[in-house]
């Protein structure tokens, strides 16, 4: 029994609970499904709510395996997980690698061709080119005697082709010929993306190529990918200040090669801010003109002027972009980075976001979840900190949701 020979306050700690409190050593080690997270892989976790962070929220699948790991850890604070997923499981990419082209089957080899004629398949509607989808490329073979199309040959698959629409359109210009007709097939072998269990999985199967599937991939596999959504600008596209579209409006007659088409200086910079692009024939009229460098610092759309090509009277105007729909949530435009200007280089950086498009992370659709500023498009990029300031280096090792 406590007792004191003078006044003063006598302090007593009694513990009451009935348990055993688990203490920071106990370890335990679980293997189950998940939503979210590296899978094959051992991860510590040390509360519910890391728990939460790591490997998303319990669904159907999931509960069973989350509850059991989150009630260890309402006791203990050192569990050794790892994530299992079936070998059906997909991270989610940028576009599906069933979205190519196939084959480019001849219907009509033509006549009267001399050389052979440009190829040119139709932009992917799936997933536009601005989004980051990439037009096929073909050429031709012909038969000089004949004066014939006789094979087509893809030099490029592209991708974001949509598989459930029409396939894209094919067109020949040039050549001296005409009424050479070919439609598209393309490839769904393997619509399902690809499965990246883990950092090793990656390394040494995906890091060298997108493997027909986009410049992004879901850094794990779960339908918790499918919400994610990056963007990306440059100088080019940041502002309203680019060349988003040229439309013909009259396409002349007597073509006998695509013209030429000149756009108008840029207001900012002449010397590499203007824009580029090239005509289309169909026949003997030019049909379309595509933008092959949108240019920047344009004030007004620019004057598109059309020359050469053996005819006349092919006219077209010009639209300009409508900015970044992300660009105030970055202080500046993207431009060149110090690293850049010592090496004589121009207009290297890029902005990056990553946005939860589905709710499914944040609960609220649109949400940017990571954002990358001045990261540079050149390999071997240094930021002030000396670190890689490469864009692909920059997100596979910051990133917490893309690789």
């Amino acid at each position: 029994m406590a007792f004191q020979l003078s006044p003063g306050v006598l302090v007593r700690e009694q513990d009451a609970t009935a348990v055993v409190p688990a203490v920071g050593t106990t370890v335990g080690g679980f293997a189950g499904e998940f939503a979210w997270g590296p899978a094959r892989e051992l991860v510590s976790v040390s509360g519910e709510n890391e728990l939460f962070t790591q490997f998303g929220k319990p669904n159907s699948q999931s509960n069973v395996d989350f509850l059991t790991a989150s009630s260890f850890l309402a006791y203990g604070s050192n569990l050794l997980l790892s994530r299992e997923v079936g070998s059906d499981a997909r991270n989610a990419v940028a576009v599906s690698s069933g979205k190519i082209t196939y084959s480019v089957d001849i219907l009509s080899g033509g006549s009267g061709y001399t050389s052979a004629p440009t190829v040119t398949i139709a932009d992917p509607t799936g997933v536009t080119p601005e989004n980051g989808g990439r037009a096929a490329t073909a050429t031709a073979t012909i038969d000089v005697g004949a004066g014939t199309v006789t094979a087509i040959t893809i030099t490029d698959p592209g991708f974001g082709y949509d598989v459930s629409g029409a396939a894209p359109g094919v067109t020949f210009s040039g050549g001296e010929g005409s009424g050479a007709n070919a439609t598209v097939t393309l490839d769904t072998s393997n619509p399902q993306g690809k499965l990246v269990r883990n950092d090793d999985e990656y390394d040494s199967n995906f890091n060298v190529g997108n493997n027909g599937v986009g410049p992004f991939i879901a850094k794990y596999a779960g339908a918790i990918g499918n919400s994610l959504k990056v963007s990306v600008a440059d100088v080019g596209n940041f502002s309203a200040n680019t060349v988003a579209s040229i439309a013909v409006t009259d396409g002349g007659s007597g073509y006998t090669e695509p013209p030429t088409v000149t756009v108008g200086d840029s207001d900012t910079d002449p010397d590499v801010g203007t824009a580029l692009a090239i005509a289309e024939l169909d026949g003997n009229v030019v049909s379309k003109i595509t933008i092959q460098y949108p240019g920047f610092g344009y004030t007004s759309a620019p004057e598109i002027s059309i020359s050469g090509g053996g005819g006349t009277g092919a006219d077209a105007e010009a639209t300009l972009s409508t900015g970044w729909a992300y660009a105030e949530n970055f202080d500046y435009a993207p431009s060149s980075s110090s690293w850049a200007l010592d090496q004589d280089i121009a207009f290297d950086e890029l902005h990056i976001v990553v946005i939860d498009e589905g709710g499914l992370i944040t609960g609220t659709a649109g949400s940017i979840l990571e954002k990358f500023e001045g990261t540079s498009k050149v390999v071997g990029a240094r930021s002030d900190q000396n670190e890689s300031n490469f864009y692909k280096d920059v997100i596979n090792s910051k990133s917490q949701y893309i690789r």
